[in-house]
Order: C-alpha cells, then structure tokens, then sequence
C-alpha cells in the first residue's frame, strides 16, 4: 500500500455494492471543509474509460462518501491509499467498510455479511461449513484462524455470534426481499428472524403484503 495524491478525474466509482447517503455526504463536506481530508480514501489501479479511450486511472475500494464529499467542495485531487487487490479482494475490502458503518440497517447488515460470506469463500474454498470441519483434524489452528465467522469479526469489530446472527438472515432471506424490507417499518431484526422460516419463493410476497397492512 502506498500513500499518493492523485487526481478525482483519474478515479472510477463503478457500480457499488451500497449507494451513498445524501446525509453522510453533507456531513463530510463540512468536516472536510472545515478541516480537511483526515482519512484517506482507498483506490486501486485499473483502466477508466475518458473522452472515448481508456487511461490509466484508479478504481474505488472504500471512501465513496468522502470522495464524494471532496467533489462538491471542488476539490481536484485526492489524498489515497493505492493497493493491489484481485476482485474477490476488493468485494471484501467493500463489505468491511460497510460492515463498520454504525448506519447500516439490520436488512443492509444481512445483505453486507451474505456477500462477504460469498466473495470469502469464493477465494478460501477449505473455510466452506462442511470441509472445515472435516479438515480441522489435520491443521486445527490455521482453519480457525481462516474462518468466515472469525475474519469477519475482526475485520469488522463485531462480535462473532453476531456475524453469524446476519449471515444466517442474509443466506435464509433473498436479497430481493431484503431490498424491500430496507429501511422501510419492517427493518427489524425480530422481522428478519420471523422472515427465515417463509419459503424464498414466498418471502417477497409476504414482505409486500406486510407493507401494505395497516400500521
């Protein structure tokens, strides 16, 4: 990781996993106004596609909010962190910054958690429920060091119960009915647990019929 100034023209937002809050962004413009970028974003280098030709450029691992923030104020260059990730990588980095927001609704915190669950598993196949078990008799420490619930938590600062908590709501519950029920009424955690024992084929349905009874 290496810390450089570079330009906001050079950097690529791209399609990301949580959008920005309008709330969040206003108040980093004033912070960032008032006393500058204190933390730098965190960016990686890729192609960015300008004036129809691609350049070399930067692509955005966490500080959506911040770089944001610094556009409004004008800014023309950045402070970052420039690191080299594969994908699986950058997916993970991603749901961690979100994971450590304290914003994050119960149905976001399932959505986060069940797509780090994927991208982690996705680049350390042995953690999978099922063959950590059976290969713990053989290399006990290094699997429970490697384990989705374990890394999580520390990456994140929760607890590891309530890492499995979210995983559990995120894996049982579509993300389609978890993107109705966000921050909406039913953005409760008794409600996502009530919302686990519905069949997936039936969770949209009802999250649409409980928005729609009587408060």
């Amino acid at each position: 990781m290496a810390l450089a100034t570079i330009s906001i023209d050079t950097i690529d937002v791209g399609q990301r996993l949580r959008t920005v809050s309008e709330v969040q962004v206003q108040s980093l413009v004033a912070s960032i106004g008032d006393v500058g970028l204190l933390n730098p974003i965190t960016v990686y280098p890729c192609k960015v596609f300008r004036d129809g030709s691609y350049l070399d450029g930067f692509g955005i691992v966490a500080g959506a909010h911040r770089l944001e923030a610094c556009k409004r104020l004008g800014l023309v260059e950045v402070d970052a962190n420039v690191v080299t990730l594969d994908d699986l990588d950058r997916q993970i980095a991603e749901c961690d910054e979100n994971l450590c927001a304290s914003s994050l609704s119960k149905s976001e915190r399932a959505i986060f958690t069940k797509r780090r669950k994927d991208a982690y598993e996705a680049k350390h196949p042995e953690t999978k429920n099922g063959i950590i078990g059976a290969m713990a008799r053989h290399a006990p420490a290094s699997l429970a060091d490697a384990s989705f619930t374990a890394d999580t938590a520390a990456k994140t600062g929760q607890s590891e119960r309530a890492v499995q908590r979210d995983a559990e709501r995120g894996t049982k519950i579509s993300e389609r009915a978890l993107d109705m029920v966000r921050k909406t009424r039913l953005d409760t955690g008794a409600y996502l647990d009530g919302l686990k024992a519905v069949p997936v084929e039936k969770q949209v349905e009802k999250v649409r019929a409980d928005l729609s009874a009587p408060q």
